[in-house]
């Protein structure tokens, strides 16, 4: 775990006053029924989206630096794993929101990519010992059982990397997401264990990556068992 010391008021103060943390609120309405502390894998439905959300964070990635290099050849798809990648980011959320914990989200500015190495998980959870916890959320497309780590997140690896399993709808014209579950998890020393794959092919086929199959990961109850426990609460 990180030995970071948070400032607590100071992490309120950003949490509640975010524009961009209420703006998620308000463009991506998710519904979560079941008890995280029972189940292995955590269902939701994804009630609305608003398209100018994932327009928005499309239009801010595509110019930084990072997307502007020749080999980022998946560039092009950027708009759906910005929506990917932002409904899974939102599913962790809403878990955390709802019980109240502290924590800091990674949103994507205009330096989303630069700032990684400063800042290069999704999320900093504040605990009651003064520490964070980092988590870093991966989301698994409707067509893949692989969760893939791409080399950033493997040479700098976070507490806990949570993946996100996303099922699509039946709509013309677009590809779109209604479901999806938090199917489970990977310590660092998981992630650290894990073999290292070229990336000139399937299933890494821009960058070299580490890969799990999802049935193989650690149940997600677990992950929200240490979280809940450790975790600091907003009203405290």
């Amino acid at each position: 775990m990180k030995k970071r010391r948070l400032k607590n008021s100071q992490k309120r103060e950003e949490i509640e006053g975010s524009d961009t943390s209420l703006l998620f609120q308000k463009k991506a309405k998710l519904a979560i029924d079941a008890n995280p502390l029972e189940e292995s894998r955590l269902g939701f439905k994804i009630e609305s989206h608003d398209e100018s959300w994932t327009n928005f964070h499309t239009g801010i990635t595509m110019g930084t630096g990072y997307y502007k290099k020749p080999e980022s050849g998946w560039a092009k798809n950027r708009e759906l794993n910005n929506w990917y990648s932002l409904i899974a980011e939102k599913a962790f959320m809403e878990v955390l929101r709802k019980e109240g914990i502290l924590y800091f989200y990674s949103s994507r500015e205009a330096d989303h990519w630069e700032k990684e190495r400063d800042e290069p998980f999704d999320f900093w959870i504040a605990t009651e010992k003064g520490t964070t916890i980092t988590v870093e959320v991966k989301a698994v497309p409707p067509k893949s059982d692989l969760v893939r780590i791409p080399e950033r997140h493997y040479t700098n690896p976070p507490d806990y990397l949570v993946a996100v399993k996303l099922t699509e709808s039946e709509i013309v014209g677009y590809p779109r997401v209604t479901q999806g579950e938090i199917a489970g998890y990977l310590t660092r020393e998981d992630i650290k264990e894990l073999p290292i794959t070229s990336g000139n092919g399937t299933p890494c086929p821009y960058e070299p990556c580490k890969v799990k199959p999802l049935d193989e990961l650690r149940p997600i109850k677990e992950l929200f068992k240490i979280i809940f426990r450790e975790a600091l609460r907003l009203n405290t």
